[in-house]
């Protein structure tokens, strides 16, 4: 294997050891014997980020699957910059203009889906102060749901396709995800402040224009 097929080999799975072997375990122990050093595979992942980057732009109807793909590169970085942090935030910008189904699932690639703390895309964020402003704005616009798009749920859960049965309570539970990890991880005051505190009350607001 010369570097160049090691590269392609790596880009092809994002660089996840699992998946190599999984796929292909020859080219697996040719890919290890290399001994790429983990500073050149973190060139690749960068490469590979900005891919999806692109593809997010010119295939929009597969953004949620572009970005979960950012989000897991960017988590496997040794060192995750300030640039790659205020290019994940103009993703977001881009993605709250989107369909609510793709939103919907970009909420719930952000909150996390399993009951690690570490795996969510507010982590990449930690004691990032700086940035908490912006994320909590870009998330805003995410999360924020007009009546239009409380049409376009209920058209989903209509038409019954897997995971869409419930769009609304899908769309609630990612919510709920979304606040509990911002109060755990931003705004860098206490549980018991940030209550107080918090900025936008996504799940109060959308219960009483529920019940209007």
């Amino acid at each position: 294997m010369t570097l160049e097929e090691a590269e392609i080999f790596f880009k092809k799975y994002n660089g996840y050891g699992f998946h190599m072997s999984r796929e292909d375990s020859e080219l697996h122990k040719e890919f290890r014997q290399l001994n790429i050093s983990k500073e050149q595979q973190d060139i690749w992942r960068v490469e590979k980020i900005e891919e999806y980057h692109n593809l997010i732009h010119s295939e929009e109807e597969y953004a949620w699957v572009w970005f979960r793909n950012i989000i897991e590169l960017m988590d496997s970085l040794k060192e995750v910059t300030d640039e790659l942090l205020e290019k994940l935030l103009d993703i977001l910008v881009y993605i709250g203009k989107l369909d609510v189904s793709q939103r919907i699932l970009v909420m719930e690639i952000m909150a996390g889906n399993s009951n690690n703390p570490n795996d969510n895309g507010y982590m990449l964020y930690k004691s990032k102060n700086k940035y908490y402003e912006k994320l909590q704005q870009a998330m805003a616009a995410i999360i924020h749901m007009s009546q239009e798009d409380k049409e376009e749920m209920a058209r989903l859960s209509a038409r019954g396709e897997m995971g869409w049965t419930d769009t609304y309570n899908r769309y609630l539970n990612a919510l709920n995800k979304c606040e509990r990890v911002e109060e755990s991880l931003l705004a860098g005051v206490s549980l018991e402040n940030n209550q107080q505190n918090k900025k936008y009350d996504y799940w109060e607001k959308w219960l009483a224009l529920d019940e209007k």
